[in-house]
């Protein structure tokens, strides 16, 4: 999980002469261009561009129909929490900040620019604990749904995947989900083991201070299980519907594969937006995806022209909130700040649950 407090652009703050290196603009620059270069050089260009020319514009509609349920449901799975912290935006203010933070996103390795987005609009009025504890919950959530759908696929695909992997990828991602569960588990209960570091030494005291408005939101989800179960459901489907978009895509270009094969080679392509030596891993992770559809017995002609709408696939949506945050910069002086329920500063607003 890359939260915006403690990365930059993908980058540790503190960081040495080859990280420096690494993360530098001509470095990502180069990164970017090596690796469109050995794309291109992978790939017939000429006759990608006329499977192209030659989509299905049926397909792409039903994708990018798919594509924006997708984003509406990681909305909720957000704002759910959100609200729960103590914000309440008009749905008119949540769905501009959303599409602005995915805007952003776009632009920074892992969505954290997005994040960041996120978590400093909100914070203003509930506190950046608050709003960084959404957040998180919304990542954690979205993370859940790629690790489950990827282990029903690979149970489901097993004997495509060959008995050489055998059970491995269903493995991996079912550990991949315990792991995202347990992570979630320790933050309900993070909240208790800092009332106990509270009554130390006076730097344990001021420590758990700090932190405590982050985990103490969390100690109010945890005694509304509605609101957690309604968030991570939210993400677990959203997932489920950009797979179908994806398929959609798939067959706009004459890919008549199932979902089953996304859930597994999208989330190891997306790896490639980690990278800090290209610009969100432009050009790796097209690489990456073409490679593994190939692999799969896609040719590599179709599986680079699917690579290019995945990469459009929330553009629309990103070109959107591009244009609301240039009006927004525009009107900002005589356009009034989106009224937010006040809050208490110290403790979550949740109250326990009935027995």
């Amino acid at each position: 999980m890359l939260i915006a407090s403690t990365t930059v652009a993908g980058c540790p703050r503190r960081r040495g002469l080859a990280a420096s290196i690494l993360c530098s603009t001509p470095a990502r620059a180069l990164g970017t261009a090596l690796g469109l270069l050995l794309l291109v050089r992978a790939v017939n260009v000429p006759a990608a561009a006329r499977e192209l020319a030659d989509v299905r514009p049926g397909w792409i509609a039903a994708g990018t129909a798919l594509t924006g349920v997708s984003i509406c449901l990681g909305m909720v799975s957000w704002a759910v929490l959100l609200r729960g912290s103590g914000a309440c935006l008009d749905p008119r203010s949540l769905v501009s900040l959303y599409l602005r933070a995915l805007f952003v996103g776009q632009l920074l390795p892992g969505g954290v620019g997005g994040d960041a987005v996120r978590v400093v609009e909100t914070g203003r009025r509930t506190g950046t604990g608050r709003a960084l504890a959404a957040v998180v919950g919304g990542r954690l959530a979205g993370a859940l749904g790629i690790a489950l759908w990827g282990a029903v696929a690979a149970l489901s695909m097993r004997d495509r995947l060959g008995d050489s992997l055998g059970y491995l990828p269903a493995v991996v991602a079912a550990a991949l989900a315990l792991a995202i569960l347990l992570a979630l588990t320790t933050l309900l209960c993070s909240d208790t083991l800092l009332r106990r570091l509270g009554g130390g030494g006076g730097l344990l005291r001021r420590m758990a201070s700090a932190i405590r408005p982050f985990t103490g939101t969390f100690d109010g989800y945890a005694h509304h299980p509605r609101l957690l179960v309604a968030s991570l459901g939210s993400g677990v489907v959203s997932w489920g519907v950009n797979l179908l978009a994806l398929t959609a895509l798939g067959h706009a270009v004459g890919i008549g594969t199932n979902p089953g094969v996304f859930a597994l080679v999208i989330p190891i392509s997306l790896l490639g937006t980690l990278a800090p030596f290209s610009v969100n891993g432009l050009g790796l992770r097209e690489g990456i995806l073409v490679t593994l559809l190939a692999h799969d017995g896609i040719g590599t002609t179709q599986a680079a022209s699917l690579s290019l709408l995945v990469d459009l696939q929330v553009l629309p949506f990103a070109v959107a909130g591009a244009v609301i945050w240039g009006l927004r910069r525009r009107c900002m002086a005589g356009e009034q700040t989106p009224a937010v329920e006040p809050v208490a500063t110290v403790l979550p607003t949740l109250e326990p649950a009935a027995a």
